[in-house]
């Protein structure tokens, strides 16, 4: 299990089934339980927290994204090779990281409390949370990320 905890593990059939469910069901209720054991949404509404930069792809992507998963020290999403890109994502550059993040069904634009993204770093599952073994991410850039996602995700 603690290998789980540092990999994105939904891939792109599994969130069409999951986003298929949710429009079925009329939305998605926090704290549900995906196929994976995780967490399918959390509590969060971007429009009532403070984000500690503007909420552009820019911003998110130097600012959180590349600093807090694709670098020495944090890369569990730094390389093929890592130990989070068996899940599908991997930090490149800022357009290829963005199509990875939609494309992979991590961010599902305007829908920040149940993008895998937001939920793993809102979530109190310790086995989920990303960074994995650490502190959760600031809720500053955690705000910025989730209000990104609310506005459309845009690159």
């Amino acid at each position: 299990m603690a290998a789980r905890s540092l990999q994105l593990v939904i891939s792109g059939p599994s969130v069409l089934a999951l986003v298929a469910s949710l429009m079925l069901a009329g939305g998605c209720e926090p704290d549900d339980d995906d196929d994976d054991g995780g967490p399918s949404c959390v509590e969060r509404d971007a429009a009532t927290c403070a984000p500690l930069y503007e909420p552009t792809w820019d911003r998110v992507f130097t600012q959180t994204i590349q600093p807090s998963c694709g670098t020495a020290g944090a890369a569990c999403h730094a390389s093929a090779q890592a130990s989070g890109a068996s899940g599908g994502f991997v930090v490149t550059d800022m357009a290829a990281t963005h199509s990875a993040l939609l494309d992979g069904g991590f961010v599902v634009p305007g829908d920040e409390a149940c993008s895998d993204l937001m939920v793993r770093l809102d979530t109190d599952d310790t086995s989920y949370l990303m960074p994995p073994g650490s502190q959760p991410i600031d809720e500053g850039e955690r705000c910025a990320v989730a209000q990104w996602i609310a506005q459309g995700a845009s690159p």
